[in-house]
């Protein structure tokens, strides 16, 4: 993404790494602008801390959000050794102001959902924010999906002004919706034929392989509750994730 730095006193948070400090209403106008400089403050902690937890797939093959949901409640059982895991939403129009929520936003029903394609190469501009929560749970990521500004796979293309797509999950500070956007980056990265990231320390060296990832950390069976299994699934690693 173009560089477009933003300043609040001693803190400095770039548009490319933190998509969501900005005003869901429009997407390149930042929700600081009006706030006092306390306010300001507060907001960009709460974003570089969301920040430091993203997970994140390529997807050099279109999907639709239907079926990365889908994979994502697949993938989420297999990392964690249950049976049941909550049934997943999507939200979207939902609206924030100096890092609040201004409404509720409205949940996509499954026809949208089918409807809405996401992959491959495409137009620069091509991008949608929404949340993904959890039916039962208060525990929610932001989704973005995203044209990367260069492809180290598709240099040539820029001169189309095409460009690889991304699939950005920013979760909520809590363990079940940073397990919640490793899943979904997961999934996203398997059904796809994509890369798997995250800014959480799971293994080291990082594994892009989605599979490879899942088979090296995913927890043995058992009939945890799905808080529990994400405790489980976290603390299994050296250090706290994120």
């Amino acid at each position: 993404m173009p560089e477009d730095p933003m300043h609040v006193g001693p803190f400095h948070v770039s548009a490319d790494r933190c998509r969501t400090a900005r005003d869901q209403t429009n997407p390149r106008s930042a929700i600081l602008v009006h706030a006092s400089a306390a306010d300001r403050a507060l907001a960009v902690l709460r974003t570089v801390k969301r920040c430091l937890s993203k997970s994140s797939a390529t997807v050099p093959e279109p999907i639709t959000v239907a079926a990365a949901l889908d994979a994502a409640s697949v993938t989420l059982a297999e990392l964690l050794g249950i049976q049941t895991v909550p049934e997943l939403y999507l939200i979207a129009d939902r609206r924030y102001v100096q890092g609040r929520p201004v409404n509720d936003g409205r949940r996509v029903e499954r026809a949208e959902l089918r409807r809405i394609t996401f992959g491959g190469l495409g137009p620069r501009d091509d991008q949608g924010l929404f949340e993904v929560g959890m039916v039962g749970h208060d525990d929610r990521s932001w989704l973005t999906l995203y044209r990367s500004p260069a492809s180290s796979r598709h240099q040539m293309t820029e001169q189309e002004w095409r460009h690889d797509a991304e699939f950005v999950c920013a979760p909520w500070r809590t363990r079940p919706a940073m397990v919640l956007a490793v899943g979904l980056a997961l999934a996203a990265a398997r059904i796809s034929g994509g890369a798997f990231a995250s800014q959480l320390r799971l293994l080291d060296p990082p594994q892009s392989d989605p599979d490879r990832m899942l088979g090296a950390t995913r927890l043995p069976p058992s009939r945890l509750a799905f808080d529990v299994a994400c405790q489980q699934y976290l603390d299994q690693f050296a250090a706290d994730p994120g």
